[in-house]
């Protein structure tokens, strides 16, 4: 079961205070566990707030034009490490020519990050 981070943060709170309070091992256990989930909720406060700022100028056509495929390249870049840890591989082809579309550079950086 996956609980959801503030509620297994609370949780962990709880334990820590109570039974866990004299041990130092669990303590330091918990605290690691703690900042895990807190780095996890503050990401999903992130992407939250990212799809919002979208969602708002979802019906405003954009006005400039941009490359897509250094878009996706630094994307790529981006998540290389994540993939490595998780022995994962991120294999993309791309053209050499430029794909241009309409659209916010910093926009598209965002969702493809989402």
């Amino acid at each position: 079961m996956n609980a959801h981070p503030a509620g297994r943060l609370v949780g962990l709170y709880r334990h820590a205070a109570g039974a866990g309070k004299d041990d130092a091992k669990a303590r330091e256990r918990f605290l690691g566990i703690m900042h895990t989930q807190a780095t996890r909720m503050a990401r999903l406060i992130d992407d939250l707030l990212s799809l919002s700022r979208v969602e708002l100028s979802a019906h405003v056509r954009p006005d400039a034009v941009v490359d897509i495929v250094p878009i996706i390249r630094q994307v790529a870049d981006g998540l290389e490490l994540l993939a490595r840890e998780r022995q994962v591989a991120i294999n993309i082809e791309l053209p050499d020519a430029p794909v241009v579309i309409a659209g916010d550079r910093e926009e598209l950086l965002r969702c493809s990050r989402t």
